[in-house]
């Protein structure tokens, strides 16, 4: 997959929400009344439960994954008292989100994420395993930054993404749409994973909104090892990717290192 290349740092970086994560392929079991179960195993930290309407399959992306034919109606959300931290949870995915909830309140990093993920993986696995759902097989890895730079106006807005520069090219870039889409690929141009990289300026916010999204596929006969190297991949795709496109110019005021982020 991806190259061991030195990560860039950012001292203050414009995240204001990071989602980590872990799909598998579809366990009709894991109905309403499971989900409910799981999440109250989580009730003492995240005690705050929401309903949300369920995310649909990852479709394909010049590579397939595999899912059944039922579809779960819900997808919950346990959250923090803060609500700094949530679990999202349904059929074929369990995500953990850091939300940024006042300018006090720094991105905890990657690693603090992934730690987070790696426990509530773990007991999930035992969830599964106890209730007799099946065999949770994982199917990809997802990482994605939600940005939020202020702007002056509209004109600013390349003062901010190198990506709106004639000169700005992009290996594996297959359309644009105020987003790229991208394809991860190997060397050999076997490809592992896809990203997409979305902009929005809402007219009335005076603020560029720039998320990131990198899934890396998993095999599913693989180890959980294995499961959190290929979120290490999506990590670094997002974090390349948000240096790519970014200008100079703002990594300088972002405190730009060339050091693990």
């Amino acid at each position: 997959m991806a190259t061991a290349e030195a990560l860039p740092s950012f001292k203050l970086p414009p995240v204001i929400e990071v989602a980590v994560g872990i799909h598998f392929l579809q366990l009709p079991g894991l109905d309403t009344v499971a989900l409910v179960r799981l999440v109250d195993r989580w009730r003492e930290r995240f005690p705050k439960v929401q309903e949300q309407v369920a995310l649909p399959p990852l479709g394909p992306a010049n590579f397939m994954f595999q899912f059944g034919n039922s579809v779960a109606p819900i997808r919950l959300w346990v959250l923090t008292e803060d609500e700094s931290l949530l679990i999202q949870v349904q059929h074929d995915r369990l995500l953990i989100n850091w939300r940024k909830q006042q300018g006090d309140n720094p991105y905890p990093r990657y690693d603090v994420l992934r730690a987070e993920l790696s426990t509530i993986w773990s007991d999930f696995e035992r969830y599964i395993e106890g209730a007799g759902f099946g065999v949770l097989r994982p199917s990809a890895a997802e990482v994605t930054f939600f940005n939020r730079v202020p702007v002056a106006g509209a004109s600013d807005v390349p003062r901010v993404i190198d990506a709106l520069s004639t000169t700005f090219t992009l290996d594996g870039h297959v359309a644009t749409r105020l987003q790229m889409e991208r394809q991860l690929s190997e060397m050999d141009g076997q490809p592992f994973g896809r990203q997409t990289i979305s902009l929005g300026y809402p007219a009335d916010e005076n603020a560029l909104q720039l998320e990131i999204n990198s899934i890396v596929a998993i095999d599913a006969e693989l180890s959980s090892v294995d499961v959190f190297a290929a979120l290490d991949v999506a990590h670094r795709e997002g974090v390349m990717m948000f240096d790519h496109v970014t200008t100079e110019g703002m990594h300088i005021e972002w405190g730009k290192t060339d050091a693990s982020n």
